[in-house]
């Protein structure tokens, strides 16, 4: 489970004032965090983020590691002075499932610090890492999510033709943002071994619409639609992926 809420309404779960929440509590995940266990309740703050000029927190359902990726002495794995344990959303469970072992373990080992809800200082002094690694890691996980925390090769060139062929086919006959788009290739991008950022992404696709905008509205929005868009041929190097 997944909530957001504002501070009068965490505020309102923590049992307190808005003046008392404000004053004691608003500048402190772990103080958040100490009242809600001691509340029983099975959730945590893991990340307080400004939205526009609101302040939303945001908390997750506390769930034990996956069977498949324990906390363990093996190398890469959290340090064992570490009792935390991230609540992991389904997409997370499902990369961590797919990833080859060594990868799972260094994933495992920085998802727990990112999602860790200490400082920095904190974490820092508790895992034995430098403040740089961390907040490296932190800024990582919060931009891109888990994928952001797979240690992935050197991009090359071009998009790897399975998920330039998948993000083809997912642009066109969809509705989906390209944002959605890229978060459903993340899977596909973790079984080829090779990353592609969403600006890369959103770059290619961008150019395919405007090359190829007849095709593209004609899956999307029907004929009627697409009948103001005249075909192109031959202004794009790469061959039309719709014939």
């Amino acid at each position: 489970m997944r909530l957001e809420l504002s501070p009068a309404e965490l505020a309102q779960k923590l049992g307190i004032s808005l003046g008392t929440f404000r004053n004691r509590y608003a500048n402190s995940l772990q103080a958040i965090n100490d009242r809600l266990k001691e509340l029983g309740e099975e959730l945590q703050v893991v990340e307080k983020k400004k939205v526009g000029r609101n302040t939303i927190f945001i908390l997750e359902s506390i769930a034990a590691p996956p069977p498949s990726c324990p906390p363990s002495k093996k190398a890469g794995s959290p340090p064992p002075a570490s009792s935390f344990s991230p609540a992991l959303t389904e997409h997370e469970k499902e990369i961590l499932n797919v990833l080859k072992e060594k990868d799972k373990r260094e994933v495992w080992k920085r998802l727990v610090i990112a999602k860790d809800p200490s400082s920095v200082n904190q974490k820092a002094k508790k895992y034995g890492l430098p403040k740089s690694t961390i907040s490296r890691w932190v800024k990582a996980y919060r931009e891109k999510g888990i994928i952001g925390l797979i240690p992935w090769k050197r991009e090359s060139k071009e998009i790897p033709e399975e998920i330039r062929r998948e993000a083809e086919k997912l642009y066109a006959n969809t509705h989906m943002s390209i944002k959605d788009i890229h978060r459903k290739l993340e899977m596909l991008m973790v079984e080829v071994g090779e990353y592609v950022s969403y600006e890369r992404l959103k770059k290619y696709l961008q150019e395919l619409h405007k090359n190829f905008k007849h095709e593209v509205t004609l899956r999307k929005y029907g004929r009627s639609a697409a009948m103001k868009f005249t075909p192109k041929i031959g202004r794009w190097k790469k061959k039309n992926p719709f014939t």
